[in-house]
């Protein structure tokens, strides 16, 4: 495994997202494409689209906005989809898209890439002793309850904190989104890109068109190919083993 040594990133309580900033939805019969961020307005295009029927969600996304990746997944859920991860699915699009689809296909070359969550959020406001705020609090509840009926363990979420590194120790820096001044944890990692076999630990069913990055070429060209720029390294493969 390739090592990333003396980076440290930050995560805050906004979202995260890598990849493409460009946001669009389209349909084409029963299959609906989505390519970028995940936001307000995505989702709602998103549920326009497959108000005729769709049944099919073929999704290229580095995540975005949290609450919006919770409202894709419990529709998603709801009308028992099929969600196709081309190229690379991330942070929001991991942690909740994927995880509601009735079958879950990837394929060759796609990467699954989880760091942060309301999840690791509240436990790392629960080990300091703070009350966590009402959002992250709410947002942990409908995680809690979408993995839950899915018949996932929500130590998927618990686990990818562990990988990246994250502590529970507060900083005060400028926001990279906002420039505001922000408490956030650090992370010695941006992601944890687990294979197949580490999401199937999990609970998880999937399918792979294809092959997963076994190699340090095979990933150098994914990051490349995909455009991806992440500061502080990616953790590949079976990681942690925290069930």
């Amino acid at each position: 495994m390739r090592l990333f040594l003396g980076i440290i990133s930050i995560l805050f309580h906004a979202p995260i997202s890598y990849g493409k900033e460009y946001q669009e939805a389209g349909a084409s019969r029963d299959i609906v494409y989505y390519n970028g961020n995940i936001t307000v307005a995505g989702v709602e295009r998103f549920k326009s689209e497959i108000s005729n029927g769709a049944t099919t969600l073929v999704i290229t996304s580095g995540g975005g906005d949290e609450i919006a990746s919770l409202d894709m997944a419990e529709e998603i859920q709801r009308r028992d989809m099929t969600v196709v991860v081309r190229g690379y699915c991330m942070s929001g699009c991991a942690n909740a898209v994927f995880i509601a689809a009735k079958k879950r296909i990837l394929l060759d070359g796609a990467v699954i890439g989880l760091h942060g969550s309301a999840i690791a959020n509240r436990d790392s406001y629960l080990h300091l002793g703070e009350p966590p705020p009402a959002q992250i609090i709410q947002s942990s509840q409908r995680y809690e309850s979408l993995y839950e009926s899915q018949g996932i363990s929500i130590r998927l979420l618990q686990c990818a904190s562990i990988n990246i590194g994250q502590t529970t120790k507060f900083v005060e820096v400028p926001n990279p989104l906002t420039g505001e001044k922000a408490r956030g944890w650090i992370s010695r990692r941006s992601l944890w890109a687990p294979s197949d076999r580490a999401l199937r630990r999990f609970g998880l069913t999937l399918e792979r068109v294809g092959s997963w990055p076994e190699t340090d070429t095979q990933r150098d060209n994914f990051l490349a190919s995909a455009g991806l720029k992440i500061s502080a390294g990616v953790v590949w493969g079976e990681g942690s083993d925290c069930r």
